[in-house]
C-alpha cells in the first residue's frame, strides 16, 4: 500500500488530502496539540483559478479554509477539515486491536530506545521489512502498523512452536 490522496469536498471547496507517511505520522500522533498548519500539511486546497495551494502555510488556511455558503465562520470550518484530516492519518487507530502477545513473552528487562525514532519503526527496519526511505516516503501510519502487526504475529506464532517443541522435547 501506499499513503492514499483522498479528495474532500467541503462547504463549496475541494481540498485534496495525502495521507502521511509513517514517520511524519508518528511524529504527529506524538505531539501533544499540533499546529493546525502541521496537521494540514499533506493538504491543498483548490483555489478558484483551478490551482492547489498548500494547506502548511497559515496565509493560504486564512483565506482558502471558508465555507463559500457563509453559514460557517472560517474557524469552524478549520476545525471540521482538521478533524476529517486526522480521522484520514489516524481513525484507523480507534478500533485497532493488534496481535496480542502472551504475557510469559513479555519481558520486564529495560531495553534501549533511540530518541529518534519509535521501537515499532526500527522493528520494521530492523527486520528488513521496511527502509527508512519507505517509511518516510511510501508508506502510511496504517501500513507501518498492519506491518508491525504482522512481524509481531509471526514472532509470536514462533515462540509458540518453540514452546510446544520444548515441552514435547521434556515428555520424552
Amino acid at each position: 500500500m501506499t499513503c492514499k490522496i483522498k479528495e474532500i469536498h467541503l462547504f463549496g471547496v475541494i481540498y485534496s488530502c495525502k495521507q502521511f507517511s509513517a514517520i511524519e505520522g508518528m511524529s504527529i500522533f506524538e505531539m501533544d496539540s499540533p499546529h493546525p498548519c502541521v496537521i494540514l500539511s499533506n493538504t491543498h486546497v483548490k483555489t478558484n483559478k483551478g490551482k492547489w495551494k498548500s494547506l502548511s502555510e497559515a496565509d493560504n488556511v486564512n483565506k482558502y479554509v471558508v465555507d463559500k455558503m457563509g453559514v460557517f465562520t472560517p474557524l469552524q470550518v478549520l476545525n471540521l477539515l482538521v478533524e476529517l484530516v486526522r480521522k484520514e492519518n489516524f481513525g484507523f487507530l480507534a478500533t485497532w486491536k493488534g496481535v496480542k502477545v502472551p504475557v510469559r513473552f513479555l519481558s520486564d528487562s529495560k531495553q534501549v530506545q533511540s530518541e529518534y525514532t519509535t521501537p515499532m519503526l526500527s522493528s520494521l527496519m530492523n527486520e528488513n521489512k521496511a527502509s527508512l526511505k519507505e517509511l518516510e516516503e511510501y508508506y502510511s501510519l496504517e501500513d507501518s502498523f498492519r506491518m508491525f502487526d504482522m512481524l509481531s504475529m509471526k514472532n509470536v506464532n514462533e515462540a509458540l512452536s518453540n514452546e510446544a517443541a520444548q515441552a514435547r522435547a521434556a515428555n520424552r
